[in-house]
């Protein structure tokens, strides 16, 4: 323990691996979907799902925000 007030980690770091957890806690709320037999469960997960997605779109308009999200490569369109 050190008595520094600077964080070791970039918050660009931190970013990524909170969009990473968010990312795989969808796929095993979809996994657990999917293999459901009560409707009710499977009800309550899509809910889940739903407020996930919500929650990773916040990071994403963080990342845009901070410039950190780079546009993906792009197919050139020949005319």
């Amino acid at each position: 323990m050190t008595d520094t007030k600077v964080s070791p980690f970039s918050g660009k770091l931190l970013m990524f691996h909170g969009g990473l957890l968010t990312g795989v806690g969808i796929e095993q709320y979809g996994f657990s979907l999917a293999t459901a037999m009560r409707r009710d469960i499977g009800a309550k997960y899509s809910q889940l799902i739903t407020e996930m997605l919500g929650y990773s779109d916040d990071g994403v308009n963080l990342m845009i925000k901070n410039n950190w999200l780079e546009q993906p490569p792009m197919i050139e369109i020949i005319r």
